[in-house]
């Protein structure tokens, strides 16, 4: 057989089913191996996993059904709505920065949960946007500004507790 250019036949393991890890964590048990240990913590995290499942889809709608919101909010201007999408990529950092310094203050999870409410309210007030013609376009940009920010944080914050909490034999070396 040929070589990997990465990595020559001698240096890969023969059991992919075992960890080299696994014997110093503890985390799996025995017979268990790499790919049970992975099952395993992603059961035990799913709340998040599956959190930040969800907020993906619904932060990647947004192109999806812009033609609506063009011709409900924007009367038909689409530059306008893409703006507004990309100000939700603009101010995410903000709530990376403000997020993760409550998360190394507060806590993880009092972070996550804050991050997740501002989401959740920016998202829904979104969904509520008045008819008026003067009002709904600073309503859209104030809480997609909002839902950017409670992304930012979120993101941020649940991928740091899950690298945090995960255990040594899953992590890459």
């Amino acid at each position: 057989m040929g070589q990997c250019l990465s990595c020559p036949e001698a240096s890969r393991p023969t059991d992919f089913r075992k960890s080299p890890l696994d014997a110093a964590t503890g985390f799996s048990t025995a017979g268990d191996g790499y790919w049970t240990s992975v099952l395993q913590f992603f059961k035990e995290q799913r709340s998040v996993s599956l959190g930040l499942f969800i907020d993906k889809v619904e932060w990647w709608t947004y192109p999806y059904v812009q033609p609506e919101i063009v011709q409900a909010v924007f009367d038909g201007n689409s530059q306008l709505a893409w703006l507004l999408w990309g100000t939700a990529f603009m101010v995410s950092p903000l709530g990376n920065m403000l997020f993760g310094s409550i998360a190394d203050t507060v806590g993880r999870k009092k972070a996550l949960i804050a991050s997740s409410l501002l989401l959740s309210v920016g998202t829904v007030c979104q969904g509520l946007t008045p008819p008026v013609a003067y009002v709904r376009v600073g309503w859209m940009v104030a809480w997609r500004c909002i839902q950017g920010i409670g992304y930012g944080g979120k993101f941020t914050v649940s991928n740091v507790y899950l690298a945090e909490v995960a255990p040594r034999s899953i992590l890459s070396t």
